[in-house]
């Protein structure tokens, strides 16, 4: 393992994937959800590409897929939802691309790229926030549980094949974040 990357408490672009997976497992996440691929970049057929879904007790949620054979991390983008509090504005900046959805209810659910500096990310997530590990349903927000293979058809249905894989999921899974309609 590149222990440069540890010490940094950082992944970079084109990140091992088993480096990758041992750091969310050493941050608490637990793989749930494992759905092989094939795909097609730039005219080659890509045959053992994988999505994945991690999930850790105190509700986030990870969804990853790999590329170059189950090498490499391809995309990732974490997922939390916590109270609305004033310290929301102070502390975003801290977190890369965030996108917050606010509701009546005083909660948000906020999302990331993932790919680069996780460690720093999910530390900085849980010291900033109250995570709620149990999700109220927010409606008009879901989860990508989408690949880049996937995609490729035109016409793919991104309602349906988040449905199917939001199913996939085990029971602890869905009952702590409920189906979410687009």
């Amino acid at each position: 393992m590149n222990t440069k990357l540890l010490e940094n408490d950082s992944t970079l672009t084109d990140q091992n994937f088993l480096e990758y997976v041992s750091m969310l497992t050493n941050l608490g996440f637990e793989k749930v959800l494992e759905v092989p691929f094939s795909c097609k970049k730039e005219g080659t057929m890509l045959p053992n590409e994988m999505f994945y879904v991690f999930f850790s007790k105190d509700g986030m949620i990870l969804c990853c897929e790999t590329y170059r054979n189950g090498r490499l991390l391809h995309d990732a983008m974490i997922y939390y939802s916590h109270p609305n509090t004033d310290t929301i504005s102070q502390n975003a900046w801290a977190h890369g691309s965030n996108d917050f959805h606010h509701t009546t209810k005083n909660i948000c659910i906020g999302s990331n790229d993932a790919r680069h500096k996780i460690c720093r990310l999910v530390n900085e997530l849980r010291k900033c926030y109250t995570l709620m590990s149990k999700w109220v349903n927010q409606g008009g927000f879901g989860i990508w549980f989408l690949h880049h293979g996937d995609i490729e058809d035109k016409n793919y249905d991104y309602k349906s094949i988040n449905s199917n894989r939001w199913e996939q999921l085990p029971l602890e899974v869905k009952n702590a974040i409920p189906k979410m309609e687009y």
